[in-house]
């Protein structure tokens, strides 16, 4: 179900990254330096970057701008990383749209993110280079676009299941 009801949000909004991993990054540039980013957002109660790894998005217009000779640079910064493809993709989705709501999240039912319960993630290495890594994409994409996600916060639709329960090792729905 969890499925089907994010493929239906996504295709009311193509134009959009639509997912299941909210992030909140604030500042300009934005700040990905923190240990616990999944539990600020949902204390937040408020996202402006969808994780791509369990998302829907429009694969030819993101895609081609994402392999395109422009965005060689940023790429090869991502590849030398082993991180952050999924935040350059937000934020050529949010320059793209030029102002216009680039995310959306769906809340599912159940999620238990198990990477939680080891020091290393799959993208990035090990958990301590994660989150300075991502800020420092955060600083280049910056440079690159201007701060597309600058004053965006989108309020959390909780879809009547309420917030999630986020003990240390993540959290869970």
């Amino acid at each position: 179900a969890d499925i089907e009801r994010g493929f239906a949000r996504w295709r009311r909004h193509p134009e959009r990254i639509t997912g299941y991993y909210p992030r909140l990054l604030e500042g300009d540039p934005p700040s990905y330096q923190c240990t616990r980013c999944e539990k600020h957002t949902y204390e937040a109660e408020r996202y402006n970057v969808i994780l791509t790894g369990a998302a829907f998005m429009d694969a030819p217009a993101t895609f081609d701008a994402y392999w395109s000779d422009d965005m060689k640079e940023m790429r090869d910064l991502v590849d030398s990383m082993t991180n952050c493809e999924d935040l350059l993709m937000n934020y050529l989705v949010a320059h793209a749209l030029g102002g216009a709501q680039h995310v959306e999240w769906v809340r599912p039912s159940a999620r238990f993110d198990v990477g939680k319960l080891t020091s290393r993630r799959l993208s990035g290495g090990s958990a301590g280079a994660f989150g300075p890594q991502r800020h420092k994409c955060t600083e280049v994409f910056t440079e690159r676009f201007g701060n597309p996600l600058a004053g965006k916060a989108y309020e959390m639709d909780w879809n009547g299941m309420g917030r999630p329960w986020c003990p240390w090792f993540g959290c869970v729905m």
